[in-house]
């Protein structure tokens, strides 16, 4: 059964719509979202085109009705006539005019990876048809700003976030080099289930609710990497870079860490304190800071700079000069120098204390 009702007012379709944007996982759950509202929970199986079809099939597909039920769905994925001049205008106006006259029982979807070109004359008029008159953007979010909009959903869950979780979930996201919403929401959907009654998302929850890479203690990695324990690296290396995409994901976790470790040194070296290095490091507690001054301490800036480059390094020759490099060697490289700096410490501190 079908609640919405075109408008004879503003000429505007209340049965059709545009999911446009470079989140096609996200596109996809809006059309699915859409059905479901408009048809009252009993939606039809949808008529699923993928933009190459010719004007006439849409208009078909428009008018015509299932022999068992008088609702109908219909997908068009990618029109041409959005991003491209159209060259048949009396078909194109064929469709226009079956729109328009299209039952409440038929709704409309159409999706674009992209923009569609508003300066194009069938772009105007199909925006002119559109329920609300643009069009729905769909883009993944930047990672910088996924931790923020993760912690927002539990809030909105009345789920409370302790510091620790935060700085997780800070430190995961922003790593990543794609971030979807459906995907956070699948976390946020996880987390919840596992925390059941408890008002609070613990650690324990929140690691298990994160995409499997996390389950791979790249976390702890980094801490023994940090440490220089190469035995650690030579055992556990091929459990978490398991493929290309984990590679990439952990890789980009691993630089972020290391860029903080650079910038608190730096701010620390300029003598800039409290809330102002807070605020530059993009902190949001003390807690955080503190950490992050932990892991600072068991590193030089040399070595720091030094991972920093060898993984610029490593990453071009693998993907732009397509190389077959392995990982591992560079982590084995960084735990022989970060054994060499801490043979270094330890002495001067062995002939500082024989001078006291």
């Amino acid at each position: 059964m079908v609640k919405e009702t075109n408008s004879e007012i503003t000429g505007r379709l209340k049965n059709c719509f545009l999911f446009y944007g470079n989140d096609s996982v996200l596109i996809q759950s809006e059309c699915r979202k859409k059905i479901h509202s408009y048809f009252s929970g009993q939606e039809p199986q949808p008529v699923v085109f993928n933009g190459t079809e010719d004007y006439g099939e849409y208009i078909q597909a428009i008018r015509g009705q299932s022999l068992f039920t008088s609702d109908t769905a219909i997908i068009i994925n990618n029109p041409s006539f959005l991003i491209k001049a159209v060259k048949d205008e009396k078909s194109f106006d064929g469709l226009l005019e079956a729109m328009r006259n299209m039952p409440d029982s038929t709704l409309v979807l159409m999706t674009l990876s992209g923009k569609p070109d508003r300066r194009l004359k069938a772009a105007k008029q199909i925006s002119a048809l559109l329920a609300d008159g643009k069009g729905q953007e769909c883009n993944l979010l930047r990672p910088q700003k996924a931790p923020e909009e993760l912690i927002s959903m539990f809030t909105m869950r009345h789920k409370r976030v302790p510091f620790d979780v935060r700085r997780l979930i800070t430190d995961t996201v922003s790593a990543w080099s794609e971030v979807s919403l459906p995907m956070l929401q699948s976390i946020v959907d996880k987390a919840c289930l596992l925390a059941g009654d408890k008002q609070e998302i613990t650690m324990e929850v929140m690691q298990d609710a994160l995409p499997g890479y996390m389950g791979q203690q790249i976390f702890r990695f980094c801490d023994e990497l940090i440490a220089g324990n190469a035995e650690y690296i030579l055992e556990n290396t091929r459990h978490i870079f398991t493929d290309v995409s984990r590679e990439v994901m952990s890789l980009g976790f691993l630089s972020s860490r290391f860029r903080q470790i650079k910038m608190f040194k730096e701010l620390k070296k300029n003598r800039i304190t409290g809330k102002e290095r807070l605020s530059l490091m993009g902190l949001h507690s003390p807690w955080q800071l503190n950490q992050i001054e932990k892991e600072a301490d068991r590193i030089s800036e040399g070595a720091v700079d030094w991972f920093l480059n060898e993984l610029f390094v490593f990453q071009y020759r693998n993907r732009v000069e397509s190389e077959s490099l392995n990982v591992l060697d560079l982590f084995l490289r960084f735990c022989a120098r970060q054994k060499r700096y801490k043979e270094r410490v330890a002495l001067s501190r062995h002939r500082f204390h024989g001078i006291r």
